[in-house]
């Protein structure tokens, strides 16, 4: 008993560990995972037995397996899975030695299964939907697009940002600066050793002027955007359906950095600079 109480205080350390790594949208998408999980178990097996699944990690892989076969045939999406081993691997890690062949299962899934990416945001529609946002005197609206794609952000990055974080040319005092510089206080990649504080910048001359007019008079402890994510969408949505664009082929508000990639790309931009 004195043991199992151990290993019980280690696993919880080890929980509240992993917890502190993890940003709060992704627990709640790993709690869903999680209790679709023991739900499945609990309709197939006793109590008893699954609390011994334990002391086998072989026969916990085999019916981790299972479950996977079960959720692809009923279309479930391959990051349920995938998360889901990433779980067990944290709850349980002595199954982790065990767990090659049910990650075998997502390579498999993957070839009969391929990855869809977004699709990215045309410069040409890009400029077409901004156009028709600033006739609708949706301006800072349009500064948001305009930041993401020239800044290569992710749009969300530039949503959460405040008037402070940016940073015009007219701000910095010198004639030899001619680019707009925008603080990511809370990078997605923070803990990939990308750094926790990130910027973008912008340096197309006529997307400084507009950001000068629009966001330049704005008061630092604003939002440059004084809305939500949801509100952006639904301006978003509506643009694409007045530009008649086929709804098979509406990209989303996230293929706005890949857009801006793309086209600095084709710009002559190196591609070390974009990684970067």
């Amino acid at each position: 008993p004195g043991s199992q109480k151990a290993q019980r205080v280690a696993r919880d350390v080890k929980l509240l560990e992993n917890v502190r790594l993890v940003e709060p949208a992704t627990l709640a998408l790993q709690d869903r995972v999680w209790t679709a999980f023991r739900t499945w178990l609990d309709q197939h097996l006793s109590e008893s037995t699954i609390d011994d699944l334990q002391l086998c990690p072989t026969l916990y892989v085999a019916l981790l397996r299972f479950y996977g076969f079960f959720l692809f045939s009923r279309g479930h999406g391959l990051y349920e899975f995938r998360h889901l081993l990433v779980i067990i691997q944290q709850r349980f890690p002595w199954v982790k030695p065990h767990l090659s062949p049910a990650w075998q299962l997502i390579t498999r899934w993957q070839v009969l299964q391929p990855v869809q990416h977004r699709k990215p945001l045309h410069w040409v529609l890009c400029q077409a939907m901004a156009s028709l946002a600033i006739l609708k005197n949706w301006q800072r609206w349009t500064a948001v697009l305009l930041l993401g794609f020239f800044g290569i952000a992710r749009i969300s990055e530039v949503l959460r940002a405040l008037r402070s974080d940016l940073v015009l040319p007219s701000e910095q005092f010198s004639n030899l600066v001619s680019a707009a510089f925008l603080r990511v206080s809370n990078p997605k990649t923070k803990r990939r050793g990308k750094g926790r504080t990130q910027h973008l910048k912008i340096t197309d001359q006529n997307i400084l002027a507009f950001l000068e007019r629009v966001v330049g008079p704005l008061n630092c402890n604003l939002a440059l955007y004084p809305f939500s994510a949801q509100t952006f969408r639904a301006k978003w949505d509506q643009l694409l359906v007045e530009l008649e664009v086929p709804s098979s082929q509406r990209p989303t508000p996230a293929s706005i950095r890949a857009g801006g990639a793309i086209l600095a790309y084709q710009s002559g931009e190196k591609i070390q600079d974009l990684m970067w």
